[in-house]
C-alpha cells in the first residue's frame, strides 16, 4: 500500500508532495535523518494530509501532480478541513 503525503514547512511557508510505503520512516527522513535533497533546507516539517491507497505507482504520480498544482492556501484549507490527531 501506497500513501500520497503532504508536508508542510510553516517556518518557510513550504509544501512538499511525496509518496512512500512508509509514511513515518519517510517524514523522519524529510526531518532528520536525509543529508541531502530539496526537503533539508525548509525544515522542519509536518504532515498535514495523507491519502492511503492500492493504486498503482502511475496513478499515484497522478494524485502527486494533482495536489502539488494546488496553492498552499488550499492545502492549509485541506488540511484544516482534514485533521490529523
Amino acid at each position: 500500500m501506497f500513501t500520497v503525503y503532504i508536508l508542510f514547512s510553516e517556518k518557510h511557508n513550504q509544501i512538499y508532495v511525496g509518496y512512500t510505503t512508509d509514511l513515518i520512516q519517510r517524514f523522519h527522513s524529510h526531518n532528520a535523518f536525509a543529508k541531502k535533497g530539496h526537503t533539508i533546507k525548509y525544515r522542519p516539517w509536518k504532515v498535514i494530509s495523507g491519502l492511503n491507497s492500492n493504486i498503482l505507482r502511475k496513478e499515484l504520480s497522478e494524485a502527486q501532480i494533482i495536489y502539488k498544482k494546488a496553492s498552499i492556501k488550499e492545502i492549509k484549507q485541506l488540511a484544516y478541513l482534514n485533521p490529523k490527531p
